[in-house]
Parts: C-alpha cells; sequence; structure tokens
C-alpha cells in the first residue's frame, strides 16, 4: 500500500490529519508519519481503519497498491 499518497488522497477529500488519527485510534504523529513516508507500514488495526475511512470517502484501496505503482 502506498500509505502516503493514500492519505493524501483522504486529505484532499477534506480529512485533517487529526480527524483521520482520531478515527483510525491512533495519535495524529503517526498519521504525519505515514503522510511523509516516514513510516511505510501502520499497525495492521490502523492500517484496516484508514482502508475503510478510505472506501467510505470514495477510494478504492487497490488504485494505491505497491503493484499498481511498480505497472506504471
Amino acid at each position: 500500500m502506498q500509505w502516503k499518497n493514500y492519505i493524501a488522497a483522504i486529505a484532499d477529500r477534506g480529512m485533517t490529519q487529526k480527524q483521520l488519527a482520531d478515527e483510525a485510534g491512533c495519535g495524529q504523529p503517526a498519521i504525519s508519519d505515514l503522510a511523509s513516508g516516514k513510516t511505510r507500514d501502520p499497525r495492521s488495526s490502523v492500517g484496516l481503519a484508514l482502508i475503510r475511512i478510505g472506501q467510505r470517502l470514495g477510494l478504492d484501496p487497490a488504485d494505491f497498491s505497491e503493484s499498481c505503482r511498480s505497472a506504471a
């Protein structure tokens, strides 16, 4: 998963990092680290929550998979 791009897409839909962190059950610094690329892999519970949030906002997680990046 390209978390940096996924979080950017969520932000483009109007969610702040703080709102995203609150809903995902983690701290805003964890979201910031993912958004900046400092951290590449969140805890599984956070990752699943981020996927659900993105899907609710109309994102398709498959569009952000590592294999899509390799194919581009």
